[in-house]
This record gives C-alpha cells, structure tokens and sequence, in this order.
C-alpha cells in the first residue's frame, strides 16, 4: 500500500514560501495574537476548498499538496488506521469519521463512493478532515528522540 498526503508548499500573503519537509515538521512561532492560530485556520480552508481558496483568507494565499496512491491506496489506509466502514440506512457504504477529523453534523460518515471520487479528481474539500487527520498523526508523531528517560531515584527509607 503507497498511501501519502502531504502540506507540500505553503505560498504566505506576502509572497513568501514555505517549503514543509517532507519527514519532518514546520514550527511557526510568534508572540501572543501574532497570526500563528489564524495562518492554521487559513491554511486549513485552504486544504477543505482545495484546489481553490478559502473565502476570506488572510495570511494564506496558496497551498501545493502532493499525494500518492491511489483510491484503493486510501481505502487501505482507513482500514489500517481501524476505519472500518458501515452501510448507512441509505445503503451506501460510508466511513464513520466521528472523532477523527469528520464534517460537522455528518453521524452517518462519508461515503465511500465520496472518498474515492475526491481522491481521484484531486479536489479535497469533502475529504480534507480526514487527510489533515492522515497529515498529522500515524508516523509523524512518534517519539524520534534518543534521549533515555532518566532513572527515577527513591529516597531510602
């Protein structure tokens, strides 16, 4: 299974560009009510629009994603992170996405026939909580320190 999502290129209002390393992380620090919560915001609309822009972006004016895999590659990966799907009462299978990153007030999931039709024609917007969710957990997120935790000392009684 080749599944990836990615931040790619983030293109600021002001021209500046930043580039996201691939196996690694971008930290945008700043004083109190500097813009870091607001640029997350916009890059966020950005990712649920995309390809377009959000509708009132303020220090975000584009975002590049690069992705691989295919729909099935997706399918896989939901099943892997224990997505399993469930027929709604409509009959179509759809993914509960309650908890990881789902639309609000979707209880019944998205659809399977959603997830496949926006990965293939690389418009997001539907399926943007659930690839930000990909984006931001799993491999990411796990401890690549080599620092040993220190060994506790007990007073002696």
């Amino acid at each position: 299974m080749v599944f990836s999502f990615r931040v790619d290129k983030v293109t600021l209002a002001d021209g500046a560009v930043v580039s996201v390393p691939a196996d690694g992380m971008t930290v945008f620090i700043g004083p109190n009510n500097s813009g870091k919560s607001k640029l997350l915001e916009d890059l966020a609309g950005h990712l649920a629009n995309y390809p377009g822009p959000p509708a009132t972006p303020r220090w975000v004016s584009r975002v590049d994603v690069e992705c691989e895999g295919t729909s099935e590659d997706l399918l896989q990966y939901l099943h892997s992170v224990g997505l399993v799907p469930r027929v709604r009462p409509d009959g179509q299978t759809a993914y509960p996405l309650q908890g990881r990153g789902s639309i609000p007030g979707d209880e019944t999931g998205i659809a399977e026939h959603t997830l496949t039709s926006c990965w293939n024609s690389g418009t997001y917007g539907q399926i943007a909580p659930l690839l930000l969710s990909a984006q931001w957990t799993g491999d990411r997120l796990h401890d690549q320190t080599s620092a040993q935790p220190p060994n506790p000392i007990y007073p002696r009684l």
